[in-house]
């Protein structure tokens, strides 16, 4: 060991309770000696806060404790910290997957347990462990705002092992399921796991985890992994001007490392779609962002303000790979922006190998960024909006060649970058109007985090329109010199 306990996160049922559900004069003295030797000690278990907090009280536990398995951190008073729930377009689906007759489910939500009859032999079993009643309601459809846990029970134990399976690879990385007795299949919130729950118990208590299971070490290697494959293949096409369709094929292996790591959109939809998704969505970003990279200080720029909202939607809602990357990614550029800002000229050139680190880094991040407290239907707005200025670029780009029949894949000066330059603002202030318009997008998409339906498919539709309108400005409507400046060359 490096240094001195701290810390003891201790279950419950099997660990401090014996077979009859209470506890032992040795175990509350233990606890006690634990305390008394300057060590936090606390609790995490699969148990809604009620059934929890009567085993803090006898151990005297003053910080916090985690219950259904740290997706709720609640003080020992009752206060709830925080809690992390299901969406409910996945509790709908939950549950329509655990209809079975042989199977009944059971709902906790608010701090009370609803279930659809009191003569299930698991009731009594349930009762004692919650200390708390059910309320029975035949359907569970106008509970699911805000829903903490669903259990399917049933006695039929191999029947709940295959139900394990297919509703852990159904719900994907929308939830957590598992068994946590042969009879209860639990599916709780992502984040609602004993490891990420004891990271959040050692977080709040005060204790630092240097590396754990919260920071999800396969899928950071995947990443850095890839960023790194990434701007080798940049500096490939920096020295040998590679063809588009080699370089194309090549940034499909960066792609394939992180989907095998674990880092893919999981929509639900056919996982064939939603590896087609992935690699779309990480090959538009990775290039858009390589494409706008077309003058001094642009990328850089993009890079510093998309990771600094990146960073903060992502530790608004506990995420702590993406805010850690994020945060990284932020910090580096804001560093390089002195080398690489107009001012008055660049001193080094980020090049394809900088752009495409960058760009497959913001792309893998708005992939892992997740929003639990909404729907969604919501939240896939959000690295939209964040990496908007790069999708509306590559796609101006791409409409304006189509118009005039020139080929995508060849440098041009027709981006959006460009066209602001004849319009008459010099490099430096491009850089920074791309910083503004960057940031006026991020911060839609932190106001979308936490928008309802209707919001935030008002501000998308808002969003839309302007981007329209100014693509039928500056394409359709602007002068050849504006759009593709006659007599000009490349960068």
């Amino acid at each position: 060991m490096s240094g001195p306990i701290r810390l003891i996160v201790s279950d419950i049922d099997g660990t401090l309770l014996r077979q009859d559900k209470t506890l032992s004069d040795d175990v509350i003295s233990a606890v006690g000696r634990a305390r008394m030797a300057g060590i936090a000690v606390s609790l995490i278990s699969a148990r809604p806060p009620s059934g929890m907090l009567w085993i803090a009280k006898r151990l005297e536990l003053t910080g916090v404790i985690g219950a259904f398995n740290g997706g709720t951190i609640v003080r020992p008073d009752g206060t709830i910290v925080s809690a992390d729930q299901l969406e409910p377009e996945c509790a709908a689906r939950a549950l329509a997957l655990l209809e079975h007759p042989a199977v009944t489910p059971w709902l906790f939500s608010g701090g009370l347990w609803y279930a659809q009859a009191t003569d299930d032999v698991y009731v009594p079993r349930e009762r004692r462990a919650a200390s708390i009643e059910p309320i029975i309601k035949d359907d569970f459809a106008a509970l699911l705002a805000h829903p903490d846990k669903i259990v399917g029970v049933s006695g039929d134990h191999a029947l709940l092992a295959r139900l394990d399976g297919e509703i852990a690879a159904a719900l994907g990385q929308f939830a957590t399921v598992g068994r946590s007795q042969p009879y209860y299949l639990d599916i709780t919130a992502p984040q609602a796991n004993k490891g990420d729950g004891v990271a959040a118990l050692a977080a709040a208590i005060g204790v630092r985890l240097l590396l754990g299971p919260v920071l999800r070490l396969a899928e950071l290697f995947g990443i850095l992994a890839g960023a790194m494959l990434m701007a080798l293949i940049g500096l490939w096409d920096d020295r040998r001007n590679l063809s588009p369709a080699i370089k194309l094929a090549v940034q499909l292996l960066p792609v394939l490392i992180v989907i095998l790591a674990g880092v893919q959109v999981n929509l639900r939809l056919p996982q064939a779609v939603n590896l087609i998704l992935t690699a779309a969505w990480i090959l538009y970003i990775t290039n858009a962002v390589n494409y706008l990279d077309n003058m001094d200080g642009i990328t850089v720029m993009l890079a510093a303000v998309s990771g600094a909202f990146l960073t903060l939607i992502a530790v608004l809602n506990g995420q702590r790979l993406v805010s850690m990357l994020a945060a990284a990614l932020k910090g580096a550029s804001l560093g390089f922006a002195r080398y690489n800002l107009p001012l008055p000229r660049a001193r080094i050139f980020m090049g394809d190998a900088g752009a495409l680190f960058i760009g497959f880094l913001l792309a893998t991040l708005g992939i892992k960024l997740r929003i639990p407290g909404n729907t969604n239907l919501v939240t896939w707005m959000v690295p939209v909006l964040v990496l908007g200025l790069p999708i509306f670029d590559t796609a101006l780009v791409f409409v304006s060649r189509w118009r005039r029949g020139v080929s995508f894949f060849h440098g041009g000066v027709d981006h959006t970058t460009h066209r602001l330059h004849r319009l008459g603002m010099d490099n430096l202030a491009v850089a920074f109007a791309v910083g503004l318009i960057n940031s006026g997008l991020g911060i839609l998409a932190t106001f979308v985090m936490q928008a309802d339906i209707a919001e935030a498919y008002t501000v998308g539709a808002i969003v839309l329109a302007v981007a329209l309108y100014v693509l039928w400005r500056i394409e359709f409507r602007a002068s050849d010199e504006i759009r593709t400046g006659q007599g000009l060359t490349c960068k």
